[in-house]
């Protein structure tokens, strides 16, 4: 849909989704990083907040229709499709049409917003909200689309990730601690990373 979009406008794929521009590898690494250190700290969040019980099991029971008997087909459409379909329209797509009609900040939370709306839970939306907000400030900051990819494939691919460290090392206090506060250094610190160096491109460029 988003082609032949492009096609009745006359302007180019890549142009019309914003996906041909360039982002520098350090971004990809940082963006990669702050998606991996953000699903683990939002897991946790969810789980530490006493949700009402119903709302809990309609969040397992939507999380729970993702896995199917093929693993491989799960792993493509959670970890690779889904997440560069959603950031083609989200935060590229929606995105640049918001910045024309609204400064880039509150586009941000638009497009977030929106992005959470789409889930199917209370919860789900909640924490998608969040994370779209999250991501499309890297969009912002970066003026590209693929850090924000790299991103959200980390984040998706994390629930698989979180699953090996708990059962490696075990789903204590201690360790769910550790973890919370581990992610969430690595987030911000990778959101600074971001903001440092995508400043210092516009200084560069100025200069």
């Amino acid at each position: 849909a988003l082609w032949l979009l492009s096609r009745k406008n006359k302007i180019p794929f890549g142009q019309f989704t914003g996906w041909n521009r360039p982002a520098r590898p350090a971004m990809l690494v940082l963006g990669a990083a702050a998606g991996l250190s953000m699903a683990f700290w939002m897991v946790i969040a969810i789980n530490l907040i006493p949700w009402p019980q119903v709302m809990l099991e309609s969040y397992a029971s939507e999380s729970g229709a993702l896995v199917t008997q093929k693993p491989v087909l799960d792993f493509f459409t959670v970890v690779l499709a889904g997440p560069l379909m959603e950031e083609i329209l989200f935060r590229g797509v929606i995105y640049d049409a918001l910045c024309m009609l609204l400064p880039a900040g509150f586009a941000v939370m638009m497009q977030g917003l929106l992005f959470g709306g789409v889930h199917s839970t209370l919860i789900w939306m909640l924490y998608a909200a969040l994370s779209g907000c999250i991501i499309g400030y890297v969009r912002k900051q970066t003026g590209s689309l693929r850090p924000c990819v790299a991103m959200h494939i980390a984040f998706n691919s994390a629930s698989y990730l979180f699953d090996w460290v708990v059962q490696r090392y075990g789903g204590g206090s201690g360790m769910i601690i550790f973890l919370f506060l581990t992610s969430a250094f690595v987030l911000l610190l990778s959101l600074y990373g971001i903001n440092y160096r995508s400043n210092s491109g516009v200084n560069e460029k100025k200069s």
